[in-house]
């Protein structure tokens, strides 16, 4: 033994919402795991209700209770407008979804892969 001290530096998981120690082994862990299964679960349900609303797209009025509604998005790790105001056009209304939709097409969504 050489009597030096091995500081092992904590890291954060923002998924799991844990500082550990563990390195690269929480990514393998058990509860890392559905953590991640549940996000994406999360992702792909809220994708699909998207997609339904592109058969039948639904535009609110401004007042809406709803229109600044935000989602989570674990791609990004960041809060996202749920549906997007439209202050121009037709007046003053809100696309619902229109947020989300524009988000997950969006370039800065997928440009880096997520680190789950």
């Amino acid at each position: 033994m050489s009597g030096q001290t091995v500081y092992v530096q904590f890291r954060y998981c923002p998924l799991c919402q844990l500082n550990h120690k563990q390195g690269k082994k929480h990514v393998y862990s058990k509860r890392h795991k559905e953590m991640v299964v549940g996000a994406v679960t999360k992702l792909l349900k809220k994708i699909s209700e998207a997609k339904e609303f592109l058969k039948k797209p639904s535009v609110k009025d401004i007042t809406w209770d709803q229109a600044d509604q935000k989602f989570w998005c674990y791609i990004c790790q960041e809060d996202v407008s749920k549906h997007r105001p439209n202050l121009t056009t037709f007046g003053n209304c809100v696309i619902e979804l229109g947020g989300l939709l524009e988000h997950i097409a969006g370039v800065t969504t997928w440009k880096t892969p997520p680190s789950f």
